[in-house]
């Protein structure tokens, strides 16, 4: 009964099995329960695999990564850095200029850490975004790394997404609209002071 280990089945082989116990089949319930192993193993390995398929993020273009972190409240000139590019290469990005390999495949790394556990708006998280996590380096210096630490970026972003969300309820709850007074807004963190 080897070839019945769930590591070593393979799909062909189980149509083959259940096919033979089709024409084949025998009167008592213990041959039918043997034949029908195979057909509840496909069952479940479908199942698996289609679960896999609909978690897996869309791939973006540049254009719509780039974008949406503008959207979210990153500046442009914060988005180059991150990059690893000069500013024109983003603003030529947004216009739909050709962008290289290892620049598309380094924006879905940022993407998909952005996106990870996402508690509130990039904008809010923005405010920390110069705040020392690891050692004496913040969540904007490991963006710009040529190479991304990844384990250390979601290690900052843990520590700092419960402060965004913060962030995101003072400026819901506040009267005075953050959106007309620039100043108000980006010098927030100074005048707010969070445990990390």
């Amino acid at each position: 009964m080897q070839y019945l280990k769930s590591d070593s089945f393979t799909t062909p082989f189980a149509g083959i099995l259940i096919g033979l116990g089709t024409m084949c089949g025998s009167s008592s319930n213990g041959a039918a329960e043997f034949m029908l192993r195979p057909q509840m193993l496909i069952k479940q390995q479908t199942a698996y695999i289609g679960l896999g398929v609909e978690r897996r993020i869309a791939s973006l273009s540049s254009q719509e990564i780039v974008k949406w972190l503008k959207d979210e409240g990153i500046p442009l000139a914060v988005i180059a850095e991150i990059a690893g590019v000069e500013r024109k290469s983003v603003y030529a990005w947004l216009g739909g200029g050709a962008v290289k390999p290892h620049n598309q495949e380094r924006l879905e790394k940022i993407y998909a850490l952005l996106n990870e556990n996402k508690l509130t708006n990039l904008r809010h998280l923005y405010r920390f975004w110069s705040r020392n996590i690891i050692g004496k380096r913040s969540l904007g210096i490991l963006f710009e790394e040529k190479v991304l630490d990844e384990i250390s970026i979601r290690h900052a972003l843990t520590q700092l997404w419960p402060l965004a969300k913060k962030e995101a309820v003072r400026d819901s709850a506040s009267t005075i609209p953050l959106q007309s007074n620039p100043f108000i807004r980006d010098s927030r963190e100074v005048t707010t002071s969070y445990d990390v």
